[in-house]
């Protein structure tokens, strides 16, 4: 397992902890949604950043990130405990970002990472980040198991 983080849930404070179980780094050429998503020419090399995170010993979600070659990103895995801390020591900083929910089943994919039968129901987040100098420079979706995930939204009037 590669990086670890430890902290308190709000409500119930148990200790939670999140790993990562496997991480995957490499340089490919975007398809037409990835290239349009971080407004750069298809031609050019994105990293792709894939993680199947734990929680608790759990797998819990699968994501795929995309970023853009022009940010020199490092290939070492053990960087990769928290994308966005990584970014700030970089000194990129997110601005702005913008998410997508929707239900969905598992594909092979899907369902080989996240360790559930294939058509199980998933919970996928799309995300658009962009940085202090209004670049979009991450797309991600993640893939999170129905069965294990609760996404909770507090609002205050």
């Amino acid at each position: 397992m590669i990086n670890s983080k430890k902290f308190y849930s709000k409500n119930a404070r148990t200790r939670i902890s999140i790993k990562n179980k496997q991480i995957n780094i490499s340089l490919v050429t975007p398809d037409e949604t990835v290239a349009a998503a971080l407004n750069i020419d298809p031609s050019e090399q994105v990293l792709r950043l894939s993680r199947i995170r734990m929680v608790n010993n759990d797998i819990i979600m699968f994501s795929i990130s995309y970023i853009p070659g022009f940010l020199n990103l490092p290939f070492d895995a053990e960087l990769y405990g928290s994308l966005y801390q990584l970014l700030s020591a970089q000194n990129i900083q997110i601005s702005h970002a913008e998410e997508y929910i929707e239900a969905m089943l598992a594909d092979d994919l899907i369902s080989q990472a996240l360790e559930i039968p294939l058509n199980d129901a998933v919970l996928k987040r799309t995300r658009i980040s962009q940085d202090q100098y209004n670049r979009n420079i991450e797309y991600t979706t993640t893939y999170y198991r129905s069965d294990k995930y609760k996404y909770v939204v507090e609002l205050t009037v």
